[in-house]
């Protein structure tokens, strides 16, 4: 076990701020699996998001895990983005759209050694109700990885979103 880190302090952090209250109706969430690609590489992610409704905006955390790989070992990366979320949707009788911009940090690995920097992102969506407080989305988009072997990732997202209230 020499030169691993022991799981339960970054357990323990990672737990670090969460709320102990019971779960709240009023949240809106969204999960999504999204195509990734750059000049340099491709690769895939996964997504969660919460958010609180502020009016027709949600703000919540966000949290991903991506993988992108390349040719060139340089290139490729395993990493978490880590951040909030603020979305806007309109929420229709049969279509929702809406738009998302994401801003934080993100940690991984890259050719050089466990790295970390800044994260940023947009995306636009539309989607189908498939219920009366859910809706299945495609997106497109675009991120930022900042920091060591910056980049600018293309992102295709589905996703199954879901929110409080009829109509919502």
């Amino acid at each position: 076990m020499r030169g691993r880190p022991p799981l339960a302090p970054v357990v323990a952090l990672l737990g670090v701020g969460l709320p102990t209250a019971p779960a709240r109706a009023d949240v809106a969430g969204r999960v999504g699996v999204a195509a990734l690609a750059s000049p340099r590489a491709q690769g895939g992610a996964l997504l969660a998001e919460a958010g609180w409704g502020l009016g027709a905006l949600e703000l919540g955390p966000s949290v991903g895990v991506a993988m992108l790989t390349a040719e060139g070992e340089a290139d490729t990366r395993a990493v978490m983005p880590l951040g909030a979320v603020l979305g806007w949707e309109h929420r229709g009788a049969r279509w929702v759209t809406g738009a998302r911009a994401r801003a934080g940090l993100w940690s991984g690995a890259l050719h050089e050694g466990l790295r970390a920097g800044p994260f940023g992102g947009a995306e636009l969506g539309a989607g189908l109700r498939v219920a009366d407080k859910a809706a299945l989305s495609v997106g497109a988009g675009a991120w930022w990885l900042g920091g060591p072997r910056a980049t600018w990732v293309g992102t295709l997202l589905l996703s199954v979103g879901w929110w409080p209230a009829p109509g919502g």
